[in-house]
């Protein structure tokens, strides 16, 4: 499955809700039910993304594929709140900590589909893809390569600039590059 297809089941998903949405609407069941039930099978389906990495043996389609529709589905969700909650704040107790429950976890995965788009994009513009289990071997690699360069260069430059062969340096500037 293609991102083309995904995109065309995501505008049918949605043609199809807001069709449902205006039936409800005109009848006389308001359209919280319909959301509402429509939200949490949704979830459910979110939450089983995490059971099919669980499963990668069992033959349930491709991890690519689920992930894109994951991702699909989770922004989805968010229009589907949207108008489950009709565009207003809550009121109550139980209301209140369902929405804020709710945009921390949508908020997390918005983060999650952005770094998951971000960061490939800046690891391959680095040089070779490097496996997590051989960082250690990477980092001692390049150590020993910069420590022979380094020897080319005066004293003065070379106290400089050995600190920063092991910096013990922050996250932040280290994911900032």
């Amino acid at each position: 499955m293609n991102i083309r297809t995904l995109a065309l089941l995501l505008a049918a998903a949605l043609l199809t809700l807001v069709w449902l949405w205006r039936g409800y609407q005109a009848g006389l069941r308001g359209s919280r039910y319909l959301t509402g039930w429509l939200l949490l099978l949704i979830l459910l389906g979110l939450a089983a993304y995490h059971l099919r990495k669980k499963l990668p043996g069992l033959p349930l389609g491709t991890a690519a594929v689920w992930l894109q529709l994951h991702a699909y589905a989770g922004l989805f969700s968010v229009a589907l709140f949207t108008l489950h909650i009709d565009w207003r704040w809550p009121t109550g107790i139980l209301e209140t900590l369902l929405f804020v429950l709710y945009l921390v976890v949508a908020l997390s995965g918005l983060i999650g589909l952005a770094l998951s788009r971000w960061i490939p994009r800046r690891l391959s513009r680095r040089g070779e893809e490097v496996l997590y289990e051989r960082m250690p071997i990477f980092r001692r690699r390049l150590r020993e390569r910069l420590a022979s360069q380094l020897e080319a260069l005066p004293k003065a430059q070379q106290a400089g600039l050995r600190p920063l062969l092991d910096p013990p340096g922050s996250f932040w500037s280290r994911l900032k590059g």
